[in-house]
Parts: C-alpha cells; structure tokens; sequence
C-alpha cells in the first residue's frame, strides 16, 4: 500500500498520517494566524494591567472576548479564566507601596493594606471571600483615624 505525501510515494505502516501529526499541525496554523488565542500564549502571556478591562467581574485583554489568564505588570498578580488568584501588589506613581492583598477565585482574602501616596497607612484589615471581617483600620493622609475605621462583620459595619 503506498500514498502520496508532498508528491512522493510511501510504503507501509507510514502511508497514511498520523492523526496526532495532523491535529499538532492545525494547532500551529492556529497560533500562527490567531495569536490572541494561541495555546501557548494563553498559558504565559504577561501584560500590563491598564490593557485589561473588567466585564461582569472578569478580567479581559482589551478587544477580546476570552478571560484573560496570565501574569499583570503594573499590579503585579496572576489571572486565571479573568479572575484575580494569589498575591497582588500595586505601587502609586512615586514607587511607594499602594496596596498589598490576596484573591481567591476573584475575590480578596486575608489581611489587605493599602496605602496614602505620601505613605502613610489608608486601611488594614481581613477579607473573607471578598467581603470586610473583623476590625479595620482606617486614616486619613495625615495618620488621623476616619469614619471607615470599625468592627465590620459579613461586610457590614457593626461598631466603631
């Protein structure tokens, strides 16, 4: 039995292609002529936050239609299927720390603080699944406390 490949003849157990062979060489046809949904590129891609747009309360490369899954720059943390995953951390124009934080499944967990661009304290306290737990912390630019200061439970206010 022989077949014709790239115009020359073939004999035995190698007439006909594999169907991996044909499946690995339409995966790459894709990633060539569709990169924004290219395998590998999904899997490693990095961008830069301000290229990516919030839609229902996931996270997108702009002009795309796919969650983003990747690393961000500019608030460094990880995106998986448009949801923010891990620890995130974010710096004001003058390099001083913004706010430090960590999401699971797209929601903040654990202790979160964020700060004033003159680096002075805004708030710190604990979220549990995206939603303010237990005491906050709340100052204004100058260090003097706020009103957003309290004993906050399920993400409501209960006392000062």
């Amino acid at each position: 039995m022989s077949s014709h490949i790239c115009g020359k003849a073939r004999e035995g157990r190698d007439s006909v292609p594999s169907t991996l062979y044909v499946f690995w060489s339409l995966v790459f046809l894709c990633d060539s002529f569709f990169p924004q949904h290219s395998s590998s590129s999904v899997l490693s891609e990095t961008v830069d936050f301000y290229d990516l747009v919030e839609r229902d309360g996931l996270l997108y490369k702009k002009f795309t239609d796919v969650p983003f899954t990747g690393e961000v720059k500019g608030q460094t943390g990880r995106v998986k299927d448009g949801k923010r995953e891990g620890e995130w951390v974010s710096y004001h124009k003058n390099g001083l720390l913004q706010s430090k934080g960590t999401y699971r499944n797209g929601k903040e967990e654990r202790e979160y603080v964020s700060y004033h661009d003159n680096g002075q304290l805004w708030f710190k306290g604990t979220y549990r699944n995206g939603k303010r737990e237990d005491l906050w912390k709340s100052y204004n630019r100058y260090g003097v406390k706020d009103e957003l200061a309290g004993f906050y439970k399920n993400g409501e206010k209960v006392s000062d």
